[in-house]
């Protein structure tokens, strides 16, 4: 069971990001936050884990040419205000989507994660960003590395090939707004027309912010392949 802070309630939106590709994904007949674990989709899982941590309604992002999700939420009595990810590509385009609709200080969850565990305090600070630090090296690599001294961030690696010393980011962040519209008002778009959220978190560290850490104790899987539903599944005992 997941559980968190009590200082999460009432001051934040949650927001779901599920409007990306999923390159990496391959052939599938489903988008992967729709992909099942035990038969219930990675999104559905996540919402219902989420939703009580929070005090109004959830926003979901999806691809504008999305047609599933919103009857997959109404099939399993899931509610969530669904928000359609505009122009622009990347994490932080869909956050700029949310934005209208959240509060102040978002809550922002990647809707492919698979999660079991705990949350072991919020940082007093804002912003602040979900670390593993007893997450295997092969998860850093395929994620994003973290320096931490004390509990702030001093350094984010995007998946590095020597993730000794760096713990594993999680998809998992607590941002204040200003943040993502100062990011996207000065920082331009890489080559492939997107902007990650690694390189927000950066941008934030480099700053005037500070970026403080919140440490998971538990399982954590972002699924990125097929291979790694049944990963996923086996680690949880379901398979």
């Amino acid at each position: 069971m997941l559980t968190f802070p009590p200082s999460w309630e009432g001051k934040t939106t949650l927001v779901v990001l599920a409007a990306g590709s999923g390159r990496r994904f391959g052939e599938s007949s489903v988008a992967k936050h729709l992909a099942e674990i035990d038969g219930v989709p990675i999104v559905v899982r996540l919402l219902k884990q989420f939703v009580d941590a929070f005090s109004s309604e959830p926003l979901l992002v999806v691809n504008r040419e999305d047609t599933h999700t919103a009857e997959v939420l109404q099939t399993w009595d899931v509610g969530a205000r669904i928000v359609f990810q505009g122009d622009g590509k990347g994490t932080v385009a869909a956050m700029l989507a949310a934005l209208p609709y959240s509060s102040e200080i978002l809550c922002v969850v990647l809707g492919d994660l698979v999660i079991e565990g705990r949350f072991l305090g919020l940082a007093d600070r804002h912003p602040a960003i979900a670390v593993w630090p007893n997450g295997p090296q092969s998860a850093v690599r395929a994620n994003y590395g973290v320096e931490v001294e004390g509990s702030t961030i001093v350094r984010i690696v995007e998946k590095p090939s020597r993730p000794a010393g760096l713990v594993c980011g999680m998809g998992v962040y607590l941002l204040h707004a200003d943040h993502i519209r100062s990011f996207a008002r000065n920082v331009a778009p890489d080559g492939r027309s997107e902007r990650g959220v690694t390189d927000l978190l950066a941008a934030i560290i480099s700053g005037d912010g500070t970026l403080s850490s919140v440490a998971f104790e538990g399982l954590y899987v972002n699924v990125n392949r097929q291979s790694d539903l049944a990963d996923a599944a086996s680690a949880l005992g379901l398979a």
